[in-house]
């Protein structure tokens, strides 16, 4: 009934009566078509979800840089899981959304409490779609995207060289002073890749 309401009037005659763009947006069928939707959620994505938090700050932002260049062909499923959760339909998952979207497929409370820390890693109180897809993303999804990779690395790769050095990783991650920046050299120098001193 609310679909056959909401196209009625987009396809109105008259323009006096015809929906607006505004009105449409806010339309009940749109704002809450997603609602209810998440039936089931993979195991490898839960234990995603619970060990993001765990990866050091190198790793979660290359994950983060190559989930923001993926195409949503590429990554439906997680985009499906997504809308799924977002009750609202306002792009954007609030801890509540989460919470309640997870709960009701049956994932234990305990677990449901260490995803929520992991994928709400700054304490923002909302999830958008990248960071999600940074904390879901799987290998397979990516791993033979090389237009991906590329694009995802030259985030990083700020004079254009081809490789990545340790000071121009802190400067990308803002992390150029005490502390941050140690943290930075001691994360670069475990996952250096080759014996130049960069990562290409």
């Amino acid at each position: 009934k609310s679909l056959k309401h909401f196209v009625r009037k987009l396809l109105e005659v008259d323009p006096e009566q015809r929906m607006t763009i505004e009105e449409a947006l806010e339309h009940p069928w749109l704002k809450h078509r997603a609602r209810g939707r998440v039936d089931m959620i993979r195991e490898e994505t839960v234990d995603r979800l619970v060990c993001y938090s765990r990866y050091h700050v190198l790793r979660r932002a290359a994950m983060l840089a190559v989930a923001y260049q993926m195409e949503t062909e590429d990554t439906k499923m997680l985009v499906e899981l997504f809308r799924g959760l977002d009750l609202n339909g306002d792009g954007v998952l609030t801890r509540d959304e989460f919470v309640r979207g997870v709960r009701a497929i049956g994932v234990e409370a305990d677990l449901i409490k260490l995803m929520v820390q992991s994928v709400d890693a700054d304490h923002s109180g909302v999830i958008d779609f990248t960071e999600f897809l940074a904390a879901t993303l799987e290998k397979s999804m990516y791993i033979s995207r090389h237009d991906v990779i590329l694009r995802a690395f030259r985030t990083f790769d700020q004079d254009d060289s081809g490789m990545l050095s340790s000071d121009e990783i802190a400067e990308t991650l803002e992390m150029q002073h005490g502390e941050n920046y140690q943290e930075i050299q001691r994360i670069y120098s475990e996952v250096i890749m080759n014996e130049d001193g960069v990562i290409d």
